[in-house]
């Protein structure tokens, strides 16, 4: 990422986080944490369950940010 020229702080990590659970998931945390209004958050496999990912999804749309999967920007 560093070579792409994101900023160090920029950058997310998750040490430790299972594919079942949320669980010691604090980059994720701090990566949605950290987005604006008008910034699309893209990224693979966010979330563990539809539940999850409908909760992650519905507190993006409500900061108005815009989520990219794949190819495309979804509002």
């Amino acid at each position: 990422m560093l070579a792409l020229g994101v900023p160090q702080d920029w950058i997310y990590i998750d040490w430790g986080c299972s594919g079942t659970t949320r669980r010691n998931c604090g980059g994720l945390d701090q990566a949605l944490a950290a987005v604006w209004r008008g910034s699309v958050f893209k990224f693979d496999r966010f979330a563990r369950n539809m539940a999850e990912a409908n909760q992650i999804l519905t507190d993006l749309s409500d900061r108005e940010v815009l989520f990219g999967l794949g190819g495309s920007v979804h509002d």
